[in-house]
């Protein structure tokens, strides 16, 4: 299924709730954590689930900042002049000109190692890292920065998959850290987090209209207004962590801290893990 199909079918569904998104999104945005209360005290009926909620939302996001505001990286636009092209393709070759481990192709590299006694052989793991090192330095040794812009391309057509598996590995570290909170599990903490994952999706896509807007001459103020919006985007954090976890402004602090220092390790591992996915597919 393709991101229209899934905006399509999302908001088909949306209008069939007769206005339970809108409702939704109205106390979502006033009432940090009153959303995800409402939702764990059973009062459901006047809101839209919480998956579909964020499927319909990621989906208009993604969507939207696809089309409107990320450009895929070109040659042209990463590398706008002589010098800075010079001085790119001088470093990256330092990097893919050497041979990997003094082999020039697979093929060297296979009779090297059938030369060799079955116990000296590199183990599989090893050999497929050589082999794909060898694939990728002959494949961008002539053209290296093609590499890069793949691998650019590639992180940014990422991000809606990143964020949805992190879904459950934050849901996973805030009960830990909440263990004490037996009136709220597991699920629990999931909801709180697909409604905040929500309210930053339409807080960040209210920036990027807002830094459109500002790029247009003369309105160069309401992009002034942008940085707002990601105080904003923290302040909601914090305020939505102390009202569902019901916990003194001190204690509210130190929790969301924890939150946001378990969430940047998660969203590390993440991407290093897309960054090794994204070498595999690069054949």
């Amino acid at each position: 299924m393709e991101i229209k199909d899934l905006f399509h079918d999302s908001l088909h569904a949306i209008l069939h709730f007769d206005g339970k998104f809108f409702n939704t999104i109205k106390l979502l945005i006033r009432y940090p954590g009153e959303l995800t209360k409402e939702y764990l005290a059973g009062k459901r009926f006047k809101y839209l689930p919480p998956i579909q909620l964020y499927l319909f939302t990621s989906a208009i996001f993604f969507f939207f900042l696809y089309t409107f505001f990320i450009e895929s990286p070109t040659l042209d636009q990463t590398l706008s002049n002589k010098e800075s092209n010079k001085y790119v393709k001088d470093s990256i070759h330092l990097d893919f000109d050497n041979t990997i481990e003094g082999y020039t192709s697979i093929e060297s590299y296979e009779k090297k190692q059938q030369a060799l006694k079955q116990v000296e052989r590199d183990g599989k793991l090893k050999q497929y890292i050589i082999k794909q090192g060898i694939r990728l330095n002959k494949k961008f040794k002539e053209d290296p920065k093609k590499f890069f812009l793949e691998l650019i391309d590639y992180f940014i057509h990422s991000f809606s998959s990143i964020f949805f598996i992190s879904l459950p590995l934050i849901a996973l570290w805030l009960n830990l850290i909440f263990y004490r909170k037996k009136s709220i599990n597991i699920v629990g903490h999931f909801i709180f987090i697909i409604h905040n994952y929500t309210f930053d999706y339409v807080a960040i896509f209210i920036k990027l209209i807002f830094d459109a807007i500002g790029s247009i001459r003369g309105l160069a103020l309401v992009e002034n207004l942008s940085p707002l919006l990601l105080l904003w985007i923290f302040y909601y954090g914090y305020k939505s962590t102390k009202n569902i976890y019901a916990l003194s402004r001190k204690k509210a602090m130190v929790m969301f801290s924890l939150a946001i220092a378990g969430s940047f390790i998660i969203f590390t591992i993440l991407f290093l893990i897309y960054f090794i996915i994204s070498l595999i597919k690069i054949q």
